[in-house]
C-alpha cells in the first residue's frame, strides 16, 4: 500500500491525538490481552491432552485465577471513560470521543493518506469502514461498539468492582460470566483496535501473537532429580 507521507499533511489535533491513544496504549494493551488468551488456552490443551498431568492440582487453580483476574483488569482498563480530571486512553474514552467529533473522520481526510495512483483502493478502503457513498463517518457506527463495550462493561462490571478493585463485604454477587464471554470480549477489542487504527492511519495492524516457541520448556523436566525425590 502507497501512503503519503503524513508527517508532511496538516493533521488535526485531534486526530494526531487518537492516533497516540492507540499506537501508545491501547494497541500494547490489547495485544497483551490476545497473547495471555492464547497462553491460557494452549497451556489448558497441554493438560487436556496429557492424562499423566491432567489431574486436580492447586497450581493449576492458580493459573486460573491469575488469568482471570488479569483479564478482568485489562477488559477494565479498555471499558475506563476519560474525564475532566482523568487522561484514560481506553477504548471507551477513543470511540466516545470519536462520537463527539465524527466530523472530522472524512473521506477526504481519509483519501489524502493515500498517493494518487492508489485512489481507487481508498475509496473502497472507506466504504468498507464507513458505507458506500458515505463521506463522514457515521454516527451509528461508533454507538455500535460503544453498545457493545457497555454490554461487556454490564457482564464484568460488578464483579471488578466489588471482587478485584476493591473487597466488598457483600452476602450475594452475580456471577462474573464464562471463559468464553473473556474470550468474545477480547475478540470485540481486537476487532474495534485494527479497525479504527485503520481509518485514522490507513495502516493495517497484527495485533502481537506469542511466538509458538514459548511452549519449548514445557519439553523439559521442570524439576532436576525427579528420580530422587518424593513428589506424591
Amino acid at each position: 500500500m502507497q501512503i503519503r507521507n503524513i508527517n508532511a499533511m496538516t493533521v488535526d489535533p485531534k486526530i494526531e491525538e487518537w492516533t497516540v491513544w492507540l499506537e501508545d496504549h491501547i494497541i500494547p494493551e490489547v495485544s497483551k490481552l490476545l497473547w495471555s488468551s492464547n497462553i491460557y488456552a494452549e497451556t489448558r490443551q497441554i493438560v487436556i491432552n496429557n492424562p499423566a498431568i491432567n489431574t486436580g492440582n492447586h497450581f493449576y487453580e492458580w493459573i486460573d485465577r491469575n488469568y482471570v483476574h488479569t483479564t478482568l483488569m485489562g477488559i477494565r482498563r479498555q471499558l475506563d471513560k476519560r474525564g475532566k480530571h482523568s487522561k484514560v486512553a481506553s477504548l471507551k474514552s477513543l470511540l466516545s470521543d470519536m462520537k463527539e467529533n465524527y466530523h472530522l473522520l472524512t473521506r477526504k481526510r481519509y483519501l489524502e493518506l493515500y498517493s494518487e495512483e492508489m485512489q481507487n483502493v481508498a475509496n473502497k478502503d472507506y466504504d468498507n469502514l464507513a458505507g458506500e457513498s458515505v463521506n463522514i463517518f457515521p454516527v451509528d457506527k461508533l454507538e455500535k461498539y460503544l453498545n457493545k463495550l457497555e454490554d461487556i462493561n454490564n457482564l464484568h462490571k460488578t464483579y471488578i468492582d466489588k471482587r478485584l478493585a476493591h473487597r466488598e463485604e457483600i452476602t450475594t454477587l452475580n456471577p462474573m460470566g464464562t471463559y468464553q464471554d473473556l474470550d468474545d470480549a477480547i475478540i470485540i477489542f481486537k476487532e474495534i483496535t485494527i479497525r479504527y487504527y485503520l481509518l485514522l492511519s490507513a495502516k493495517t495492524i497484527e495485533l502481537f501473537s506469542p511466538n509458538r516457541d514459548w511452549k519449548n520448556i514445557f519439553s523439559q523436566a521442570w524439576i532436576a532429580g525427579t528420580d530422587d525425590l518424593d513428589l506424591k
